[in-house]
């Protein structure tokens, strides 16, 4: 109920002042209906994916947006002022009247820290198996495709086999670059939030995409 009111309490205060900090408080309690301004620090083009890294004040965050959607290559321009909303699952980004959806988010550490750390009774690492086949091989990177379901823990779900894990190719990845099934490892803290599991060690997932369809070129 505490929660409940505080964050009723912070939807007024931010409707009524109009105060970019109290926004981005509000923000970051993921309080329904709220916006909070952001500016584009960085974006690659992935694969036709958009990997951006916005920011606002001391609150940074990773997110990856769709390449083909006009909207979001007009918005996602560094040095851009958007309205980072959230009436959607991460989402939207917004300028006037321009909506740009949000298609995964990426440096997971953040995401992982910003919703509280999550542990259990036992530990503090989660682990699953995952059946996954690379789906692209690019200029430093690799996508994943599979079942990767603890992205939940995120507050991530694109549903079953619908999600593309982002990879680098520099060890311990290089051992991840293949089809076939793995152990994926969550930790409540840490350098790495989520990974794959290898002989060498853990290969970070860098980010987390929404999979409805293939990357922009086929496996290498």
């Amino acid at each position: 109920m505490r929660s409940a009111r505080v964050a009723v309490c912070l939807l007024a205060a931010a409707w009524l002042s109009g105060c970019a900090s109290v926004q981005r408080t509000a923000w970051q309690l993921n309080v329904p209906g709220v916006s909070a301004p952001f500016r584009v620090e960085l974006v690659t083009n992935r694969a036709g994916f958009l990997d951006a890294t916005l920011s606002s004040e001391h609150v940074v965050r990773r997110i990856f947006a769709d390449g083909n959607d006009p909207v979001c290559r007009g918005m996602l321009v560094p040095g851009e002022e958007i309205s980072w909303g959230s009436t959607e699952p991460f989402g939207p980004l917004k300028r006037g009247d321009e909506r740009c959806s949000i298609s995964g988010i990426g440096d997971l550490e953040r995401w992982r820290d910003s919703r509280g750390r999550r542990r259990t009774a036992r530990s503090p690492v989660l682990r699953s198996t995952v059946r996954y086949r690379i789906a692209y091989r690019g200029e430093g990177f690799v996508l994943a495709r599979g079942g990767f379901s603890m992205g939940a823990l995120f507050g991530w779900s694109p549903g079953t086999d619908q999600a593309f894990a982002m990879l680098l190719v520099t060890p311990p990845c290089d051992l991840a670059d293949r089809d076939g099934f793995a152990t994926v490892e969550y930790r409540a803290s840490g350098r790495t939030a989520l990974g794959i599991v290898t002989p060498q060690g853990l290969c970070r997932i860098e980010g987390l995409i929404s999979a409805p369809r293939e990357p922009a070129e086929p496996v290498r």
